[in-house]
């Protein structure tokens, strides 16, 4: 608003105009979401000359007041404040003259002085913390030889003088789309020649608009020629370019013109000087707030340091000594921040910039990627035999912790362990053995260029990732967060978290309703389904029954007992609501024949928002997904292993774009009919091909399992979309197969 303190100096619509172009400024706008001194400085400079201007037409001494106040805040707030007051004198006096005529100043007298002098108390209070520390008065003048030291050396910030104004234009010859202030550079260009022109009706105005643009391109002039150049610093002239571009499309609005051409011209104001900078500001401020390629963005900590300290908080949660747990933070030249401020609650942090080999090893290190080899050593190298700790690294992939500074962190074996290993539920077996699995991956590294493998444990079981792609830390970090779908489903779907969606349900009374997520909803309607595709073969309300098998051979009258009041529907699905109506009590909800497959379907989702196109997903071997295929292959190569003979030579399967399920009786697990209550023994295992969702595969495959042959020859022959492959508990008797399976040499 400090625009408009100059309406009578440029036009009221011209100051009108500048104030719009202000708060549609990109630039403006992004550094206006942070604290930077720049923000503070160029309010406090704008205050300065509005309260100098205003004293100059009213006489009125607060305005003066008001000058002196801002002067001292200015001066406070960072050392370039001269830069911007050195503009002000010499435009002052260039427009004394060019203006065409003496232009009195009246400020040096009386009020000038009041002016002066609220400006060095303000100066004097604020660096001597309010008579605090007056070491800090001396220090703020000689804070300028460090200033003017820095201000001419050669470093990583030290660029050409048309620095500045490569960031503010758009060449669209030369370079990309990108962001731009090229709407206030040009508009200040054609208001800096309309300062100097002599228009009948504004020749009052005529001294401040040529000390303005004088002001702005002398301070643009200045900036340009000190080599030390941050981009925040463009706000300091980009200010002056606002109300010059005010000025010029003011002026242009008041040229002789048809009313066509006054048209086309607010047409296309609009257009490049409010909606374009519109948009831009949004796009900056939310999808690009820290992308490399925003020009504002500059060695901006990256949001990956929220993964850091998360890391570091969990491994903490599960040390002995919680936040005074031992961690060492090592970065060349000190080169950490903004570590110490995210990690200020910890109280025995060490904050170093070289490996220090006299300390004894902590529990976590964090350190910049260029020092891990030597963090490593010291780790292993200091301890005697016997007494080495195993350390393992904290990240799945190295995390950024500002564009282009890459850190890792390491952590003790044992409390990784106890922070991060998931730990299987009492209740559920232990994951599967893969060298027992029915199907394996059978792709080969090395005949893929570019393939990259993840894996992570939940859901009780080992999910793996297998990507396609030119950039393995990408793919990394596209995993990561395809697995944490994983967890935060888990902690949603399964019957044994209390809190979770499934666990309130089962613990509802008869008659109650409850509140829960899309994707419960989802899963709960993918199972329901299932149920009635298969005539009841498939059934997520088993839950009592798979607990009673999982403790061990149960007795007819425990099955009798566990299948009472099943004829009662368990629940109530509201789609639309997103809730459930429990019908029973203990209605027993189960969704561990579908939760694995809908797991996958999301990862898979994942995966694709990050224009990852051609992976392989599975989970314990049972389920997997396969995207698009490697380069130059038909498909993802897939192992059939016989279940019923070990002997029999595997199959191989090219998949792509499809999913295969398998579902099937080894190690102890049971697969449970609905409608008797006991466990499944005349099938071995059943292979489903599908182009539909992992989570319905899941669930068919189940449901085959308890149907019999009959049924499932049915079954087969009414989908003809699915390839089904069923063996019999007998070993003598030949697998039976249903519709086009892959099959390759």
């Amino acid at each position: 608003l400090t625009p408009l303190l100059f309406f009578d100096g440029v036009g009221l619509r011209a100051a009108v105009f500048g104030s719009v172009l202000l708060a549609l400024s990109p630039a403006f706008v992004f550094y206006s979401r942070y604290y930077i001194h720049e923000m503070l400085l160029v309010c406090f400079v704008a205050g300065v000359l509005g309260g100098l201007w205003r004293y100059l037409r009213t006489g009125r001494r607060r305005w003066m007041a008001l000058a002196g106040l801002c002067l001292g805040l200015a001066a406070a707030t960072k050392e370039t404040f001269v830069l911007s007051l050195a503009a002000v004198f010499i435009a002052a006096a260039l427009m004394l003259i060019l203006a065409g005529r003496p232009t009195p100043i009246h400020i040096f007298n009386r009020d000038g002085l009041l002016g002066l002098a609220i400006a060095a108390l303000v100066w004097t209070l604020l660096f001597s913390s309010f008579c605090q520390n007056p070491k800090g008065i001396a220090d703020a003048v000689l804070t300028y030889k460090h200033w003017i030291d820095r201000a001419g050396m050669q470093s990583v910030h030290a660029h050409p003088w048309y620095w500045y104004l490569d960031l503010l234009t758009w060449n669209e010859l030369t370079e990309r789309i990108t962001w731009n202030e090229d709407v206030l550079v040009a508009g200040a260009a054609v208001g800096f020649f309309l300062a100097f022109t002599r228009p009948q009706g504004l020749s009052h105005r005529r001294p401040f608009c040529v000390f303005w643009a004088l002001f702005t391109l002398i301070l643009t002039a200045i900036y340009a020629a000190i080599p030390y150049k941050t981009p925040w610093c463009v706000l300091n002239f980009l200010y002056g370019m606002a109300l010059l571009a005010g000025f010029a499309a003011d002026r242009l609005l008041r040229g002789d013109m048809s009313q066509w051409q006054r048209a086309v011209l607010c047409g296309l104001l609009a257009i490049f000087g409010l909606l374009s900078p519109l948009v831009q500001s949004l796009f900056l401020n939310t999808r690009y707030s820290s992308y490399p390629g925003n020009p504002w963005v500059y060695a901006h900590t990256s949001p990956q340091i929220f993964e850091m300290e998360a890391a570091v908080r969990q491994a903490a949660a599960a040390h002995p000594d919680g936040a005074a747990m031992a961690i060492e933070v090592i970065a060349a030249d000190n080169d950490y921040w903004p570590l110490p401020w995210y990690l200020r609650d910890f109280t025995q942090v060490a904050y170093l910039n070289a490996v220090d080999w006299k300390r004894s090893n902590p529990a976590l290190v964090l350190m910049a990627a260029a020092m891990e080899s030597a963090v490593i050593e010291k780790l292993y190298g200091t301890p005697p035999p016997g007494e080495r700790d195993l350390y393992v690294p904290l990240f799945d992939v190295p995390l950024a912790l500002r564009p282009g500074v890459r850190w890792v962190g390491l952590i003790r074996h044992s409390l990784w362990e106890s922070a991060f290993r998931r730990k299987a539920d009492a209740s559920d077996p232990p994951p599967p053995n893969p060298n027992g699995a029915f199907m394996e991956i059978a792709t080969n590294r090395d005949s893929v260029e570019h393939l990259v493998k993840f894996s992570h444990q939940a859901m009780n079981t080992v999910f793996e990732i297998w990507i396609e792609h030119p950039d393995g830390s990408y793919a990394g970090r596209a995993a990561r967060l395809a697995f944490h779908e994983a967890d935060r489903l888990e902690g949603q779907l399964s019957r044994f978290v209390e809190n979770g969606d499934i666990g309130r349900i089962n613990q509802a009374k008869a008659g109650q309703r409850i509140t829960i997520s899309p994707d419960t909803a989802a899963c709960l309607r993918i199972g329901l389904d299932a149920g009635r595709l298969t005539g009841g073969a498939f059934d997520i309300t088993i839950g009592q029954l798979v607990q009673l098998w999982k403790a061990g051979q149960p007795t007819d009258k425990e099955i009798a007992q566990a299948m009472s009041g099943r004829s009662v529907p368990a629940i109530e699905l509201d789609d639309a609501a997103m809730a459930v109506r429990v019908l029973r009590e203990d209605p027993g909800i189960d969704l561990g024949g579908v939760a694995k497959g809908y797991a996958i379907d999301r990862m898979a989702d994942v995966l694709r928002e990050w224009g990852v196109e051609r992976a392989l997903l599975h989970c314990g071997s049972s389920s997997i997904l396969a995207m698009g295929p490697p380069s130059g292959k038909d498909g993802w190569a897939i192992q059939l292993n016989n279940p019923c003979n070990a002997d029999t030579p595997p199959k191989r399967l090219l998949l792509s774009h499809a999913v295969l399920s398998c579902s099937g009786l080894q190690r102890g697990r049971h697969i449970i009919d609905p409608a008797t209550g006991r466990a499944v023994t005349d099938k071995q295992a059943v292979w489903l091909l599908s182009r539909g969702s992992a989570a319905q595969a899941d669930a068919l495959t189940t449901a085959l399992m308890v149907m019999s042959s009959e049924k499932s020859e049915q079954f087969a022959a009414a989908h003809p979309d699915l390839a089904i492959l069923y063996f019999s508990a007998q070993g003598s008797t030949p697998a039976v197969k249903f519709g086009t399976w892959p099959i390759v040499p």
